[in-house]
């Protein structure tokens, strides 16, 4: 039974940080995109 709640837990936040990670990744590629855009104008 706890073992089992815990695996659920240890996915869900395992989720969460990937989630997390994606977010970062993508907000810093827009970043980059928007900075090379300001550099070009």
């Amino acid at each position: 039974m706890f073992l089992v709640l815990g695996a659920n837990y240890f996915s869900s936040v395992l989720r969460l940080w990937n989630y997390c990670n994606a977010i970062r990744l993508e907000d810093s590629l827009l970043f980059d995109v928007f900075d090379n855009f300001k550099t070009m104008c």
